[in-house]
C-alpha cells in the first residue's frame, strides 16, 4: 500500500514540476505585461498545488511504511516475550 502512495507521489511531483516549467516560459514585454504576469501566476498555481499534493502522498506512504514496521516489531516482540516467559511457566 505504501508503494502505491510513493509511486503516486513521485508522479505528482514530476507532473507538477513539468506543469510549472511550461507555465514559466518567457513573457512578452509590452502593454499587456501586467496581464501576462497574472496569467503566469494563475498558470503556475496548479503546478505548485500538484507538487504539494505529491509531497503529501509521499508523506502518507512513509507513514504507512512506519506503521507497518511498528506492527512487525510488535509481532516480533510478542513472539520473543512468549518464548522467554512461556519457558519459565513450564
Amino acid at each position: 500500500m505504501a508503494v502505491i502512495f510513493y509511486i503516486l507521489g513521485i508522479l505528482l511531483v514530476r507532473g507538477g514540476i513539468w506543469t510549472a516549467a511550461i507555465a514559466a516560459q518567457p513573457l512578452p514585454v509590452g502593454e499587456y505585461a501586467g496581464y501576462a504576469m497574472l496569467g503566469r501566476i494563475v498558470a503556475i498555481a496548479p503546478g505548485i498545488s500538484v507538487i504539494v499534493g505529491g509531497f503529501l502522498f509521499l508523506a502518507i506512504g512513509r507513514g504507512l511504511n512506519l506503521l507497518y514496521d511498528i506492527a512487525r516489531a510488535g509481532e516480533r516482540t510478542a513472539d520473543l516475550l512468549d518464548e522467554q516467559f512461556g519457558q519459565r511457566k513450564r
